[in-house]
């Protein structure tokens, strides 16, 4: 679950974030989840997936967004 949801963005994130910054513009939408927002019994697995993807994502906002690429991620619940 970890390599799924957390561990495949993170491994693209260099050649994406090399291919947008140079052209200065992109856009990169991580699918996350309402459990990476909230306490879910029995789903710590995916729920740690998650709330670490909501933190790449925050934090590539972060990294790059003054640079003309936004990184945004969709919390469905």
């Amino acid at each position: 679950m970890l390599e799924v949801n957390l561990l495949g963005p993170f491994l693209l994130r260099p050649e994406l974030g090399r291919l947008m910054l140079a052209a200065g513009s992109g856009s990169m939408v991580n699918v996350a989840s309402v459990a990476g927002l909230l306490g879910v019994a029995d789903r710590s697995a995916y729920q740690a997936s998650k709330y670490g993807l909501i933190g790449l994502t925050r934090t590539l906002a972060a990294e790059w967004g003054g640079r003309g690429v936004r990184v945004n991620a969709v919390c469905r619940g």
